[in-house]
């Protein structure tokens, strides 16, 4: 049967779907055989967003990324809206992740943690998120930062905050209908792309765990994910 759901439609109409395999997309045979490990990298300068928070930059193979979590907490959205801020430690079918809007919370709602602002799916398509000069990331972008590195497995450990390539990546874990869940276990940040599916809407979440093991995997939309941003 069709999905008929009016919040299907609503999130279909507004992704821009890729024709992708859904799982990581990083195995060890696609990439060249001889390709040299990527080193540290420096921290190369800092950018600030419209509130005023100063994240520093840290540029990997040809790519520069926000090596901290996105902390923007109002900005222009579609509409005239604003972002809606979302108690983190909601539980249940109900929670407000999981309508649609433009939302943001902290993690199990303490910003004291230091883990950066957690976004709905509507923060991502209807609201200006990242500094001038930088975007969102796609399914793409996740896919070039792993292929830097020698293997998938050497470029989850060094994406860590223990790694040594300066992406700084903690596992923070992620809000959904349980609250907030997998702190020191997984981080999870949001993609701009969408599985291909006829019945449903799938977003690409990039996935690191604390052991280092990462995914580039389609996940419900519904859920609160942390936002790094890529340089244009």
């Amino acid at each position: 049967m069709r999905n008929t759901n009016p919040f299907y439609f609503y999130l279909k109409s507004a992704l821009m779907v890729t024709f992708c395999w859904m799982t990581c997309g990083c195995q060890t045979e696609d990439l060249p055989a001889d390709k040299p490990s990527t080193t540290a990298n420096s921290f190369i300068e800092t950018i600030t967003d419209t509130e005023g928070n100063s994240y520093p930059l840290v540029k990997i193979g040809d790519q520069v990324w926000m090596a901290e979590n996105l902390r923007l907490t109002t900005t222009n959205c579609t509409d005239s809206i604003q972002m809606r801020f979302t108690n983190g430690i909601e539980r249940g079918p109900g929670v407000s992740f999981y309508d649609g809007k433009a939302r943001y919370a902290y993690y199990n709602n303490n910003p004291d943690l230091g883990y950066g602002v957690i976004y709905s799916y509507g923060a991502i398509f209807q609201c200006d998120l990242c500094p001038s000069g930088f975007r969102l990331p796609t399914k793409a972008d996740f896919e070039q930062l792993i292929a830097s590195f020698s293997d998938p497995v050497q470029a989850g450990k060094s994406l860590l905050s223990t790694g040594e390539s300066g992406f700084n990546a903690k596992p923070v874990g992620r809000i959904d209908d349980y609250g907030s869940v997998l702190a020191e276990q997984i981080g999870f940040w949001w993609t701009t792309d969408a599985e291909d599916h006829p019945t449903r809407v799938s977003v690409y979440n990039f996935e690191l765990s604390a052991k280092g093991v990462l995914k580039i995997k389609a996940q419900d939309p519904r859920v609160g994910n942390y936002v790094r941003c890529i340089k244009d």
